[in-house]
């Protein structure tokens, strides 16, 4: 974490989050008043990569094996992991911010779909911060990026990632499934993780 965002964060707490339902991958981290007090990040082709400080209380269960992911991996094997990281991910969404994204709706969970969001437009009335960034030397040096899958963006001379093919299924949800919500509505999400529901037993 950049020291000027800790210093920003003064006597408050700082919280990441991040899961790839393409890889199961989930990444998250706990700073408290600039001090970080827990950093996850794991991924089945990975493994853990990072475990830092002591686990919270809603991932006990998982690490003590009260979820495990019983199916086998055709071709694979069993699952590499004690727990589907996609599953405790929606157990640190809904312990650090009150919503979950996928799963059944408890009865103090949030409602994200609820909650308005407010959007901001930015400008540049002088133009002088745009007329900087286009007379701005291009960075020289090469930097390495630490993904939360393990893998390494390197950066190219001119500071621009680059440019890869992607797959075409990793640009779509491959389909769609509804979300569990008490009551008539429903609202189709995009995830991929109706494949592995389907597994486990």
């Amino acid at each position: 974490m950049p020291a000027e965002l800790r210093a920003e964060a003064a006597g408050r707490r700082i919280l990441l989050h991040a899961m790839h339902s393409v890889s199961d991958a989930l990444t998250f981290a706990v700073w408290e008043d600039g001090r970080l007090v827990r950093f996850l990040s794991l991924s089945p082709d990975t493994g853990v990569v990072r475990n830092l400080g002591e686990p919270f209380p809603f991932e006990r269960p998982y690490w003590a094996g009260e979820h495990p992911v019983t199916s086998v991996i055709p071709g694979v094997g069993p699952y590499p992991l004690p727990f589907h990281p996609l599953d405790l991910g929606e157990e640190a969404l809904r312990a650090l911010f009150g919503f979950i994204i996928e799963g059944r709706l408890q009865p103090d969970d949030v409602d994200a779909e609820a909650v308005t969001l407010h959007g901001f437009r930015v400008a540049d009335p002088t133009g002088r911060e745009t007329a900087e960034t286009r007379t701005a030397p291009p960075r020289t040096a090469e930097t390495r990026i630490p993904s939360p899958t393990g893998t390494t963006l390197q950066m190219a001379k001119t500071g621009n990632a680059p440019e890869r093919p992607r797959p075409a299924r990793l640009l779509r949800p491959a389909r769609l499934l509804s979300r569990q919500r008490p009551g008539p509505r429903r609202r189709p999400v995009p995830v991929r993780r109706s494949a592995r529901r389907a597994r486990r037993g």
